[in-house]
């Protein structure tokens, strides 16, 4: 069985992502929680974080939860494309 927890929205079409609005972190924080106390979490895969919010909810839900399996995708962008992350993210 899967499942998953939203870290970003976004606005997009076939001819690109026009727009990205990360989740707050504190309500990612919450999505997790709830996974974990309803399923058995075998493997995570992370994708885009789209923020320092994001990227530190899921580092402190990984820190709490060791789990053994955990994929992390990474992304490539093609120009043009709109400032998918804030800066701060990068670092």
């Amino acid at each position: 069985m899967g499942s998953h927890a939203s870290l970003l929205s976004t606005v997009q079409s076939t001819r690109g992502v026009k727009r990205v609005e990360p989740v707050e972190g504190r309500v990612l924080a919450e999505a997790l929680e709830q996974l974990m106390n309803d399923l058995e979490i075998a493997a995570v895969k992370i994708g885009m974080l789209g923020s320092e919010e994001v990227a530190k909810a899921v580092a402190a839900f990984l820190k709490r939860y060791p789990l053994r399996h955990v994929v992390l995708i990474l992304l490539f962008v093609q120009a043009p494309a709109p400032n998918l992350f804030r800066t701060t993210v990068c670092r």
